[in-house]
């Protein structure tokens, strides 16, 4: 576990689907971006921060296609990554 909490702490951000991944990367604190269909379990919330991780952002589907969400999450990485 130790090797794959390296592999998640060296990367500009964590883009997935609820997993280890992500759980991962929020327990690390590292800029997550967790994608969520509009049907999803009602385990995470439906907007606002985490309670387990403050800093994550929450992308749901909202009827749009996947590469409409997959793009905005690719422009908040951009500017959240734009100073490094």
């Amino acid at each position: 576990m130790d090797g794959f909490a390296a592999q998640i702490a060296a990367l500009d951000a964590v883009v997935s689907i609820s997993n280890t991944t992500i759980d991962t990367a929020g327990m690390l604190g590292a800029p997550t971006f967790h994608i969520r269909p509009d049907d999803a379990s009602q385990l995470w919330p439906g907007s606002g921060p985490s309670p387990w991780y403050p800093d994550m952002i929450f992308l749901y589907q909202q009827g749009r296609p996947w590469t409409e969400v997959f793009a905005e999450a690719r422009r908040l990485i951009e500017q959240q990554t734009s100073g490094k």
